[in-house]
């Protein structure tokens, strides 16, 4: 299949139009703003949206408990807040990618099922904490059941918030 890949820059109102064999990207520069659209369904970006803006407050909440540990430590500020920001968010981003792949299976399994909202977010969540968790626990301390003892709690309490 044959997709055609259209550019146009909006200051000279240039047009060059061509043909290609791609048939994943579109390149659209109509606007100031270059738009890539790739061929991703909307459903799967909104779930990156959700992911990312979890693991972005994670990381801003990794900058600040940093710079306390090492106001007290006695360590560099800014290498030790942005180690446990970059720390914080990878296992924000392992708890919370096994969390939406929890919750999609939930749904998908009980579709009509619309009273149990609630349980179907804390089981999810709770699932998060203990995939992600286990991952986490065993990439950074080699020990995978201590990352399930502690991001599982930490997972649900934001699940009931």
């Amino acid at each position: 299949r044959k997709r055609r890949v259209c550019v146009c820059f909006s200051k000279r109102r240039r047009r060059k139009e061509e043909e290609t064999t791609t048939n994943i990207i579109t390149i659209n520069l109509y606007t100031p703003i270059c738009t890539i659209m790739v061929g991703i369904p909307k459903e799967v970006l909104d779930e990156i949206d959700h992911i990312s803006n979890r693991v972005t407050i994670g990381a801003f909440s990794g900058i600040f408990l940093g710079a306390a540990i090492a106001t007290y430590r006695g360590f560099p500020i800014l290498r030790t807040s942005l180690t446990v920001a970059a720390s914080c968010a990878m296992t924000g981003t392992a708890c919370f990618i096994t969390e939406r792949a929890a919750y999609a299976t939930l749904t998908s399994i009980t579709k009509e099922d619309t009273e149990n909202e609630t349980m179907k977010v804390v089981a999810s969540h709770s699932i998060g904490g203990l995939c992600g968790g286990g991952l986490s626990g065993y990439l950074f301390h080699k020990r995978p059941f201590a990352g399930m003892m502690l991001f599982t709690p930490i997972m649900i309490t934001v699940a009931l918030v």
